[in-house]
Order: structure tokens, then sequence, then C-alpha cells
């Protein structure tokens, strides 16, 4: 891969100043990879202080105004798209802690793959659950995937992400899921790398979905409702690739990469 580009995607909004500095310093275990930040409602004091953390020759876009992960993210694609024709980006949140065992090189080499979408990384909550996870190098069809543990895909899937456009996504995990599914790649889970990941962190993704958003199309999504507030957002689950509906599934078939 030594023709293709290797791009960090990062999108964050100044609410969680701790947590960004913690994943910026986390980034020194990767080797050839460019960080392409995307930051929302930054001072200029602030802008200065998260530049002193990042790697060198590092990409800043900043945005006056709060936008969504989904179309902070897509700015950074827009500028990675012009930058380089081949490459392979690992999308992460500002709440990740990149650690000795996050193997996004691994994870590169699997998106490169005929047929291959959306590759997923291992995760855990907190260093307390580092040595409970079991790290081995295989991968899991995964139908929707999650930014968790960090979301790697190449070029073409870079294409069909942006060919969503702007849009006020409740779940862009679900939605960049669907792109790709949708468009007869697979996804895959890749249980070989893992990173901390502190979901459900005050601020960041959670205070913005929280309020109404664009939810998946039923057409592709059957939505399942949630009684408990804790148990997802808007009174609804996060879809899983149990949450498909047929249409999705054959569309996908239709699609698929042979």
């Amino acid at each position: 891969m030594s023709d293709v580009n290797k791009f960090i995607l990062l999108a964050a909004v100044d609410n969680r100043p701790a947590l960004l500095s913690a994943c910026l310093q986390s980034l020194s275990v990767l080797h050839g990879w460019k960080l392409m930040f995307v930051g929302q409602e930054f001072s200029e004091e602030r802008k200065g202080e998260v530049r002193s953390l990042m790697p060198p020759d590092s990409f800043c876009i900043w945005l006056p105004e709060k936008v969504g992960m989904h179309n902070a993210k897509l700015h950074g694609l827009t500028e990675i798209q012009k930058m380089s024709r081949l490459h392979v980006v690992a999308s992460i949140d500002d709440d990740m802690e990149l650690l000795a065992t996050t193997h996004f090189d691994r994870m590169a080499a699997i998106s490169r793959s005929k047929g291959v979408g959306l590759v997923s990384g291992n995760w855990v909550r907190s260093e307390k659950q580092i040595a409970k996870k079991k790290i081995v190098d295989s991968i899991k069809r995964q139908a929707i995937v999650y930014t968790a543990g960090g979301l790697v895909f190449s070029e073409g899937i870079t294409k069909h992400i942006v060919g969503l456009g702007l849009r006020d996504f409740w779940c862009d995990n679900t939605e960049w899921s669907l792109a790709s599914y949708l468009n007869g790649y697979e996804n895959f889970r890749f249980l070989g790398s893992l990173a901390i990941h502190r979901i459900m962190s005050a601020g960041g993704r959670k205070s913005y979905v929280d309020r109404e958003r664009e939810t998946p199309n039923p057409k592709y999504i059957s939505l399942r409702p949630c009684k408990q507030a804790t148990s997802g957002v808007n009174g609804f689950h996060v879809p899983d690739q149990g949450d498909l509906t047929q249409f999705a599934r054959f569309t996908h078939q239709v699609h698929k990469k042979r």
C-alpha cells in the first residue's frame, strides 16, 4: 500500500476538551497516518491549543457552528478526495484513545480487498476492560457497523458516503453502513484491533442526536422502539443488522460485488 495515502478523520465540537486532548495524544501510536481534523465552534485560543496537540503535517478545517457528525466528517472526506485519489480513511471520535493494540494498518489492508466496504475495530469503554478483551486476528461479517473501535474504508466507500450529501442524520453509523451495504459491499468487524471508546460521555454526538433528526429510510431499516431512555435515542434502539428489511437485503444482493 505504498502508493495509498492514509488519513485519520476526526470531527469534534469543543465541549469535551479533556477527552479530545487524550485522543489527539494517543495518535502517536500510529505511523504514516495523517490527521484530518474538523473542528466545530472552536475559539481562536482553543484552535491554537488543539493544534499544539496534533501530530506534524495535520490538516484542519474549522467550522463556525455545529453541523453534526456526518456533515462535519463530510467536509473532511471531501478534502481527502481532493488530496488523494488512492486512500484509506480511519474515522474516529474524540472520546476514543488509540492503543498499541489498535491496528488500523491491518484494517486498511482488509478494506482494500475486493468487495469490502467498512471495517470496524474492537473496543472497550475503559482501561479496566482491556485485560478481559480477547484479541484475535479474524474478521466477522456485520452489515451495520459502528465507529466505536475506529471505522476504516477506502476511496470507493468515501465516494458513496460523500454522495449522501449534507444530511441531518440521527445515526451516521447506520447511514454510512447502508451506503456501503446497499451498493453491494460487505462490511466487517475486525477482532484483531482494540481501542478505548468512552461512549455516552457528556457532550459530543449524544448532545446532537438528543433532538429530532433524520431517521433511516424505513425501506431499509425497521426501527425498534425502546422504553428506557438509556437504551437508545429519541425512543428507538440504535439499529443493528437484525433491523435490515428484506428489501435492503435484496438490494445488497442485486449490487453485490462478485
